[in-house]
């Protein structure tokens, strides 16, 4: 019965003993823009029972374990492509080099339409179905490339420290190529030819 305010994500929710019986992780609020009615006081919390098994890993392991990766980054497709017939789904940004997404054939630029029967609109939609998974099941997913609809069986692995870094190192260098390739389109722009005219 107690409001849950911006920052408090992370902190410990109480019971009337003082027991933790859980850890609070969000809030629900409407936006200033929103047109829909306020609401505050409502809040979300991961269970102290699920909180104890993450930290008995923590502690173990140094990591939790169980957590499974598909080894790739993905976003969203734009609506804008969307009225060119491109499906709605999750567009594969990132392939992360030697982990399951590369095994299982995914390429850069790949739209994932469905894993298994669960079908995907968006690149949140994988991941929730994802967390639906443990590591070494297998997923077929339904992809859409360049025109073609084809599956691909992947198997999912376990995420740990050392994937994880694989996998931000792979992000780092997409982001840093896709600044490389806006400055060189502002430059290209900024060099174009004079408007014609008498000068």
């Amino acid at each position: 019965d107690t409001a849950i305010n911006s920052g408090n994500s992370g902190g410990p929710l109480f019971n009337s003993h003082g027991e933790v019986i859980g850890i609070v992780s969000a809030k629900y609020s409407s936006s200033n823009s929103s047109s829909s009615a306020s609401v505050e006081g409502l809040g979300f919390a991961i269970p102290m029972d699920d909180v104890a098994d993450m930290v008995s890993d923590l502690v173990s392991n140094g990591y939790v374990t169980g957590q499974p990766i598909m080894g790739i980054s993905v976003g969203d497709v734009e609506e804008s492509a969307q009225s060119y017939g491109v499906p709605a789904g999750a567009i594969v940004r990132v392939v992360t080099p030697d982990l399951c997404g590369q095994k299982a054939g995914l390429q850069e630029g790949d739209i994932i339409t469905k894993i298994d029967d669960t079908e995907v609109t968006c690149g949140n939609d994988l991941i929730t179905a994802k967390n639906n998974y443990k590591p070494g099941d297998t997923v077929t997913l339904t992809v859409y490339r360049s025109g073609e609809t084809l599956t691909l069986e992947l198997t999912l692995e376990e995420s740990t420290p050392e994937k994880e870094a694989m996998q931000d190192e792979a992000q780092k260098a997409y982001e840093e190529e896709q600044q490389q390739q806006q400055q060189q389109q502002a430059q290209q722009q900024g060099s174009g030819s004079w408007p014609f005219g008498i000068y």
